[in-house]
């Protein structure tokens, strides 16, 4: 009897303290199509299409919102066509695309209780029958396709119409690309760059977005969400399919959740009355009752430590889109430069110097709509752990005595302020793998991996992002990058510039 009565203990315990927990912390998944879409074409002497009027090659004011499509493409973006050797170039392409997330709200709350979740994701999902590198679309006004950087912004304007125009009938009753204009009037954000690679056809490449407020925000109300797309190089043309399309190719948004911290305690204390009443019933005894609560006392850790790693995945992500939308603000920057870089700030020593405009953390913030840091810092405004900025990583700590807090750093190798020129990108080999900004410790303008203070830091499940001089973001482990050893001779992440003639390191 006795071996039977553990054997029900265990039992009712896993029932009660396991089940119960295990079903709150199950992550819940919202997925839905865009509401309303349309590619913004500009027109060009090569492109066939001539608007609705048939009187010219402009299409800046005409509709095409029930087409097939959405497209990203740069107004410099040439190819060869292969019949007539004749280079061509199809104009520039923007789109926009909003969706609903008022259903999310619903499916949360039903899943957690009103309010009582976390988004720990979001991102957007697209597929298209046009995705050959190389490839040519039967329908002239399209370019042919190729890979390249494209940005998503988020728009707090929701009031734009799709339209009813297509390729072959364009009309003006829906957003074009010169009502644009109208459109970034109200507050918008560079939620990140990202690099699209031809995966063939009907194959759907997923992009996640930082977890921005304004994002949050939008989904917490239950509000739509418009996003702007536009091209981020001179190469790219990218094809997907619009919600008109069908066959599963539609645009799609991914939104994941989970339970708050406080919704799981009450799962545990839930199981521990259930398990209580069993337990006046089935008249256990005391040390049965602290086994059980013991058992209960595990689930609980494991259930915690779940959350845990939940959150710092949903930080992680958030982390990147920072550090994406610095990498978006560097190219702007670069091309209104002359291809000069921004100064690095200070090198191995702690921040005190903010006011000069060449340093990346006064000249970049104006390219995202924000203030420098030296004009935060003078109204009292400098961000701190806790709030959202993308001067923060969601992980990052503030050190002791920390005047001057930035938790990203510029590398330190590159625009040194004891050369007479900033770094200059056509001089740096491969910036591809040349690093730009890192997690970093927080004091400091600069940053290397190495075994100083002013070391990268890998704060991610012992790891650290990285955003290149080209742009795209990218993870390491800190031991592979030299965190606390100094060794930087990875090929595909470098940190010296390796600039005939340049020999300098920092003291690491």
């Amino acid at each position: 009897m006795k071996t039977l009565g553990w054997i029900r203990l265990f039992l009712l315990a896993g029932i009660a303290g396991l089940a119960a927990p295990s079903r709150a912390v199950e992550p819940t998944v919202y997925s839905d199509i865009s509401s309303n879409d349309a590619f913004l074409p500009t027109g060009s002497l090569d492109n066939p299409n001539t608007g609705g009027d048939n009187a010219d090659h402009d299409l800046t004011d005409w509709n095409y919102g029930d087409a097939g499509t959405l497209v990203i493409a740069s107004g410099n973006s040439q190819y060869v066509d292969p019949n007539t050797g004749q280079t061509i170039s199809k104009g520039e392409f923007q789109s926009v695309i909003m969706f609903s997330s008022a259903e999310a709200i619903t499916l949360f709350d039903a899943t957690y209780g009103a309010g009582n979740w976390v988004i720990t994701s979001i991102a957007l999902s697209f597929a298209s029958n046009w995705a050959d590198a190389g490839a040519i679309p039967n329908n002239p006004i399209f370019g042919m396709i190729q890979g390249g950087e494209f940005v998503i912004e988020w728009l707090s304007d929701d009031d734009w119409v799709q339209g009813t125009g297509n390729p072959s009938n364009p009309t003006q009753d829906g957003v074009t690309y010169d009502s644009l204009s109208t459109l970034l009037v109200s507050e918008h954000e560079v939620l990140g760059s990202y690099t699209y690679d031809p995966p063939g056809s009907s194959v759907r490449l997923t992009w996640n977005l930082p977890l921005t407020d304004n994002l949050i925000a939008d989904i917490s109300a239950g509000d739509d969400l418009s996003f702007l797309m536009y091209a981020g190089d001179d190469t790219i043309n990218y094809l997907f399919n619009s919600n008109r399309y069908g066959n599963d190719n539609e645009p799609k948004i991914i939104i994941t959740a989970i339970p708050e911290p406080s919704v799981l305690g009450l799962a545990m204390v839930g199981g521990l009355f259930a398990l209580g009443r069993r337990f006046r019933r089935m008249a256990f005894t005391l040390p049965e009752v602290l086994v059980a609560i013991s058992l209960i006392a595990i689930a609980a850790s494991v259930t915690t430590n779940w959350i845990n790693s939940g959150i710092e995945k949903a930080r992680g992500i958030e982390c990147t889109g920072n550090l994406r939308q610095w990498g978006v603000a560097l190219q702007l920057y670069i091309q209104d430069h002359d291809g000069f870089l921004p100064r690095r700030g200070q090198g191995v020593r702690p921040v005190t110097v903010i006011d000069r405009d060449e340093d990346w953390f006064n000249n970049l913030p104006p390219y995202l709509e924000m203030s420098p840091y030296k004009e935060l810092y003078a109204r009292g405004q400098v961000p701190r752990p806790g709030r959202r900025s993308v001067f923060l990583c969601p992980s990052a700590t503030i050190p002791a005595d920390c005047q001057h807090f930035i938790s990203y750093g510029m590398n330190m190798y590159l625009s040194r302020w004891d050369q007479r020129d900033a770094s200059r990108i056509m001089q740096l080999p491969r910036p591809s793998s040349l690093a730009f900004l890192a997690d970093s410790p927080g004091g400091y303008a600069s940053t290397v991996p190495s075994g100083s203070e002013y070391s990268v830091v890998a704060r991610h499940s012992g790891g650290a992002n990285v955003v290149f001089v080209d742009g795209h973001v990218q993870r390491f482990p800190g031991g592979y990058l030299g965190c606390g050893s100094g060794d930087i001779s990875q090929p595909d992440v470098r940190w010296k510039t390796e600039v005939a003639g340049d020999t300098w390191k920092p003291n690491l």
